[in-house]
């Protein structure tokens, strides 16, 4: 930036312009520089008016500290026609205010980053040029190198036609786009777990059942001699504990009690599990 890109700097606005515009758009805390990006494109600038008062005493300041007069740049170098490099300026002082990480702190990661939150926000073209504009390139480069895909996004969007589409109601939805379409999550959810819970209900009428033809057999066993209730307890074997363990993990893992016609198609497997009860 030069101290004549820096003088020249927009403080006038039209005032037809202004008076169609909102509130918030009409705020002039920022002041608008246009400096030469590449290909002598013109690249606008935005400085507070804080920076713009320090740019100001900078300015009034600079024979006292040894600027020449022929060194036209706004941040001079002292006793030098150059200016100081931003890029290497960001890079010093990202590694010494101690940042966790300083490799990100730059021009380009910046770029990167304004450009995929802008995403969220849904930009239409032109506000798109706007936005490439302001960062010094124009929108197919602003597409192809700096709005990056972001997996958070594109899953939160994506997300929503598996959800209808499982759930039978995405015609619901018929001529809306992503945007438009807002799922209730809490909904879904609920959903979920009122069919588990009726699964839970399957399970425990099906466990009372077993636990009623249980009962039925004891009582029959009550009928018999005393000699013959006592039942002779096999431990099991290696080959045994592995077939179950191996068939019930899942069951094992989720602290489930397997149902009964689970247990009869594990012996179906494994023939040498019939011998138990």
């Amino acid at each position: 930036m030069s101290t004549d890109d820096y003088q020249h700097r927009s403080k006038s606005h039209n005032p037809d312009v202004v008076d169609s515009l909102s509130k918030w758009k009409r705020c002039q805390c920022l002041v608008r520089v246009e400096i030469r990006g590449k290909r002598g494109r013109r690249v606008p600038v935005l400085l507070t008016q804080s920076i713009t008062e320090m740019i100001d005493m900078l300015m009034k300041t600079r024979k006292e500290v040894g600027v020449s007069s022929s060194n036209t740049f706004l941040f001079p170098r002292p006793t030098a026609l150059t200016s100081y490099r931003g890029s290497d300026c960001l890079r010093k002082y990202a590694h010494a205010c101690g940042a966790q990480h300083p490799e990100n702190l730059t021009s380009t990661q910046l770029r990167k980053q304004v450009a995929t939150l802008s995403q969220i926000l849904s930009l239409r073209g032109n506000e798109l040029d706007v936005l490439a504009g302001f960062m010094g390139h124009d929108l197919n480069i602003h597409r192809e190198y700096y709005r990056l895909p972001e997996s958070t996004i594109e899953t939160a969007k994506v997300s929503k036609i598996f959800l209808l589409a499982e759930k039978g109601s995405i015609g619901d939805f018929s001529h809306k786009s992503l945007d438009e379409i807002d799922i209730d999550l809490d909904a879904s959810y609920s959903d979920e777990k009122g069919e588990s819970d009726e699964e839970e209900c399957d399970d425990k009428s099906e466990m009372a059942e077993e636990e009623g033809e249980e009962e039925e057999e004891e009582a029959q066993d009550d009928m018999k001699p005393a000699e013959s209730k006592k039942r002779k307890k096999m431990p099991f074997t290696p080959s045994e504990t592995a077939a179950v363990e191996s068939f019930f993990a899942k069951h094992i893992r989720l602290q489930k009690v397997p149902r009964k016609h689970e247990v009869l198609q594990l012996q179906r497997q494994k023939p040498f599990l019939n011998r138990r009860s």
